[in-house]
């Protein structure tokens, strides 16, 4: 009975916050949606164009599931990270460890646990991964695509167990009339919540065969107001500069070069990375860089016969310096200042075969297959260099005065590196003018290595010295077939394999009750997912079913080592998360639109039957958007929908309630209302309209503390925001 209640729970949901967006929806623009239904008007939806295959195509085209952010979604959001734009897709949610410390967990795991790969125009993003999401500049980005469910791996290799997150960053735009001169563009932002304040300029100019676009942003932010009061050591500054250049020689030769550094300053986190949090622990990342440059090449008939050559390489060197403050005694303060350096580089090659038997297929039997081949090879080398840790302890006496000092600096972990070489191959398929189908497998061969010194204790030591190489061997496929029930109903059907190998910190981490494991082996995943999916000029929606089967879980694990009492990482638990994904979009009438999407997952320990931690509630999004057909203004409503979460793990998770939370955006072109020779937008938003006191219940949190308004953190207040982007 009690199971079957829980369940209810789970549905039962916002209601009364869903029915008054129907109402709005339904009664605030009956003349609009009248004239949709009856006026001759074809209200023509965009063809999204995404990579999620590693070959440019069609989203309607894609048997995966993939949700696709766009440049507008981002410039409407105004986001501090691109996790405050993804959480509004389904299926995603955002993983707060601060205001700009957020990851994404996509259908139940997490960015932050390295299940949920991040690339960058296709190329991947290894190494620190607590601010990997804050190492952008959300003004850089041209679009976020979203491959949920297992198909990530079998094409990108490690990670991708429920999906893969792949950025594409923008270019320069060449002139309406094909002439070539530079153009500046700059982008100012400012919001109230947290006196944030943000500046790009930008230097950009393309023509024919030649493109280049230089930006550098800075921004700086206060502590964040919440109705429960001011979120503490919530600061941040950053800046970063980016350039994105191409080149095509001969029409047969084309390059791109991507670069960009960042540099963070006292980027606070306010929940100390799972500690207490102010005034007890302090930790802030001071400073947190990186630097990147990829290059790829394209090469077109460079010999009779021969398909393109593709290839890509990229370098990585990223350096976050945690600095920890332990306040939790009276009478000592203890200050650790940590710096571990990753170093990555990869390099990928591919080139892609159409074979056509005949044209396009009939709708017989599979008489003529049409193929598109894609063969290649990629290799990531990464190397997680050793923490050295700076420790200065005070001592005061009763009185307060300093009664002694201590300044220790150590080896906390010794150099470590992974190696991972794959091949992988994927087939396209159309068999008939009903069928597509997509095949994909890939080989991986991951070599581990690290030092054995220093070690904190002889046991590390012993285990570390008795294995310091160790090398695996991973296979994944995936199937995925769309087959078109009418012009505008197909079925979704797909099965995909995949994998996640250890990070090195799991294999060799040690501390003095922690002991390293050097066997521990790579999380192996399935995914199955059905749905349809819906599509006209006019309307678009998408229903997904899916299963995703996870063994060789690794979890810490208590055990007892030389007849001590320690912890080791190990692969024991089997997983299931099980859920639903549904999203719509389609026209009032007069340039409006209604949207909206739902999404709900559920994950089990099948090792011993309990709720998996940092599972999302049930979660909904209903809004209505009005654009202006002359294109001067555009405003849109949206209503965030959470479910109370009551299936937890009591040893790593709080109880969370439901809640609702309105936010208001819209734009002016300027130029079309006013006039002038400058194009300028001005973008306008308010979050949490209401000014409601609610909680993101994939906060981190510490269930060894007290439960309070800042454990987890409470999410910001109202927040009213403006851009103005003005170009030159």
């Amino acid at each position: 009975m009690k199971k079957k209640e829980a369940q209810f729970s789970m549905l039962n949901f916002q209601f009364s916050t869903f029915l008054k967006i129907l109402f709005l929806i339904l009664f605030a623009f009956p003349a609009a949606a009248e004239e949709a239904q009856s006026s001759d008007e074809v209200f023509v939806l965009p063809t999204v164009q995404v990579t999620a295959t590693r070959l440019e195509k069609s989203v309607d085209e894609v048997p995966a599931t993939v949700g696709v952010m766009t440049r507008q979604d981002i410039v409407e959001r105004m986001p501090y990270s691109l996790t405050d734009v993804l959480k509004d897709m389904p299926g995603v949610h955002q993983s707060r460890d601060g205001i700009l410390g957020t990851q994404v967990n996509i259908r139940g795991m997490s960015s932050q646990e390295a299940r949920v790969p991040v690339l960058v125009d296709g190329q991947p993003v290894r190494g620190g991964r607590v601010r990997t999401f804050t190492l952008f500049d959300p003004d850089q980005v041209e679009r976020i695509e979203v491959i949920r469910g297992g198909a990530g791996s079998s094409i990108y290799g490690s990670d991708g167990l429920t999906g893969v997150v792949n950025v594409i960053t923008r270019r320069a735009r060449p002139n309406p009339d094909g002439t070539f001169r530079w153009q500046a563009r700059t982008n100012a932002g400012y919001s109230t919540v947290n006196e944030y304040a943000r500046g790009r300029l930008e230097l950009g100019g393309a023509r024919t065969g030649f493109d280049s676009l230089l930006g550098m942003t800075f921004w700086d932010a206060d502590n964040t107001r919440t109705p429960a009061g001011d979120i503490k050591n919530s600061q941040f500054k950053n800046f970063s500069m980016d350039l994105k250049s191409g080149y095509e020689y001969s029409e047969k030769h084309h390059f791109d070069v991507t670069a960009k550094i960042i540099r963070g300053k006292n980027i606070g986190f306010p929940n100390g990375l799972g500690a207490p949090g102010p005034p007890t622990i302090i930790r802030t990342f001071d400073p947190g860089d990186q630097d990147d440059v990829s290059v790829f090449y394209e090469g077109r008939e460079l010999m009779k016969g021969l398909p393109p050559v593709r290839a890509g390489w990229f370098y990585k060197k990223q350096k976050s310096t945690p600095n920890h403050i332990d306040r939790s005694k009276t009478r000592s303060d203890t200050t650790s200042i940590q710096s571990t350096p990753v170093t990555t580089w990869g390099l990928n090659v591919f080139t892609v075969f159409d074979v056509d038997r005949g044209g396009r297929p009939s709708r017989g039997a599979l008489t003529n297959l049409k193929h598109r081949l894609t063969l290649g090879s990629d290799f990531v080398f990464d190397k997680r260099h050793g923490t050295i840790t700076r420790t200065i302890a005070k001592y005061f006496n009763a009185d307060g005065s300093l009664n002694n000092q201590t300044d220790k600096t150590k080896k906390d972990f010794p150099d470590a590196i992974f190696k991972d070489v794959g091949l992988f191959f994927q087939d396209e398929i159309e068999a008939t003018e009903r069928l597509s189908m997509t095949a994909t497998g890939r080989y991986d061969h991951a070599v581990f290595k690290t030092e054995f010194e220093p070690a904190t204790t002889a046991a590390a030591t012993a285990i570390l010295k008795a294995n310091p190489r160790t090398a695996e061997d991973a296979r994944t496929g995936s199937f995925g077939l769309i087959y078109r029930l009418s012009e505008t109903l197909d079925l979704n059907l797909s099965a995909a394999t995949s994998f996640r190998a250890p990070e090195p910190l799991e294999k060799y981490g040690f501390t003095v009750k922690q002991i390293p494991n050097p066997e521990l082996k790579s999380e192996k995943g399935k995914t199955y997912e059905g749905g349809f999916r819906f599509h006209t000029k006019k309307a678009r929606g998408r229903f997904t079913y899916f299963i995703t089967q996870v063994r060789d879980l690794i979890v810490s694990v208590n055990t007892v080592f030389a007849g001590n009492n320690v912890t080791q990482r190990q692969n024991v638990s089997r997983v299931e998360y099980e859920g639903y994904e549904l999203e719509w979009s389609a026209p009032l009438g007069r340039g409006r639109t209604m949207f909206g999407n739902l999404s709900y997952v559920r994950g089990t320990n099948k090792t011993d039957r309990k709720p998996m931690s940092a599972a999302p509630p049930m979660t909904a999004l209903a809004g209505v958007r009005h654009d202006d057909p002359a294109g001067r203004f555009d405003a849109e409503l949206a209503c965030r929908m959470v479910d109370r979460q009551n299936q937890i793990d009591p040893t790593a998770e709080f109880r969370t309630p439901g809640y609702s939370v309105f936010d208001l955006r819209g734009g002016v072109d300027l130029q079309k209302i006013y006039g002038g020779a400058r194009p300028m937008r001005l973008t306008l938003g308010v979050d949490n309209i209401l000014n409601k006191q609610f909680k993101n219940h994939l906060t981190r949190e510490s269930v060894s503390s007290a439960q309070t308004d800042f454990n987890p953190i409470v999410e910001p207040g109202i927040n009213f925001k403006f851009a103005l982007t003005t170009e030159y």
